[in-house]
Formats: C-alpha cells, structure tokens, sequence
C-alpha cells in the first residue's frame, strides 16, 4: 500500500516534490501509523525499465537524479535569552522560536497511517519535515502525563526558526 498525498497532509515545510516522492517510496509498504526519520543520499540511480531491459546490459544506471537538501527549522540548546515565544498559524498555543536561520539537511521525518476520517484513504501522509523527529509542543493541548512531560522537557532547549 502506498502513502498517499490526502486533502489533510501537512506538506508546507518546503521540501520539493521529487524529495518528497522519493521518501514515500521507501515507505510503500506500510500499513499502519508510524513516525520515522530517514536520511537520503544526494542522489539515486534510475535504471532501464523492464521494457527496455536487454541481455547485455551490465547493470549501469542510465541516469543519477539529485535530491537537494531541506530546510530544517529545529535548533537544539537554544539558550532562554535567545527564544522568543510566538503563534504559529492556527495554532492556539505559542511555539519557542528564535531567529537562527533554517540549516539544509539531509533528513527528514514522516508521519503517516490509516486517515482516521476516510477509510478509503489507505495510508496518507499527516506530515513530512526536515530534519528529526520532535515531539508535540507543550501547547498542544492533546498531550497529556508523560508525553507532556517529555515534550517539556524537549522544548525547554529545542526551538524552531523564526
């Protein structure tokens, strides 16, 4: 089954399409709710297709496509005299922020499943972004006991670019 792209995926953390594509590839077979991160080469080879398959070939990619790094907008041991606290578009709650730029990186995390409202979804894409997994923000008012804990605990030295 294939992570699809569904009307409810957030995919506004600028990463392009064909890194994005190339991700959800290396996802296809799953079937249920997960989050991980996966690091991706500069580039990937693409070989003949079947069709154009012959004996004599040696194996040899016809092609490298490059895939460009993302914006990662996490930045760890951000010291309290460097955050600022703000709203961050529909959100109800304040993010801590700071105004170190977005790093490129390599790395992405995905979260994806089942679409808990469209059955006939399959698995969808909820969110892609650069760079590792986070946990929600304390604001998030869905966590509770520990994971709020933790996410406090994460989010007291961790912030987000401006």
């Amino acid at each position: 089954m294939t992570v699809s792209i569904h009307a409810d995926s957030h995919v506004d953390h600028g990463i392009n399409g064909q890194v994005r594509d190339y991700v959800l590839k290396q996802f296809r077979d799953r079937t249920e709710f997960f989050i991980e991160t996966f690091v991706y080469p500069e580039n990937y080879p693409v070989y003949p297709s079947l069709n154009n398959w012959n004996a004599v070939h040696d194996g040899t990619p016809i092609y490298m496509v490059d895939l460009p790094p993302v914006p990662c907008a996490l930045h760890m041991d951000v010291p309290e005299d460097e955050a600022f606290y703000a709203r961050r578009g529909e959100r109800e709650w304040e993010s801590r922020m700071c105004k170190r730029p977005t790093r490129k990186v390599r790395e992405v995390t995905i979260i994806a499943g089942p679409h808990p409202d469209d059955a006939d979804a399959g698995m969808v894409l909820f969110t892609m972004y650069g760079g590792p997994e986070a946990p929600r923000e304390p604001g998030d008012p869905s966590l509770k006991g520990k994971a709020l804990k933790a996410a406090k605990v994460f989010w007291s030295s961790a912030a987000l670019s401006e």
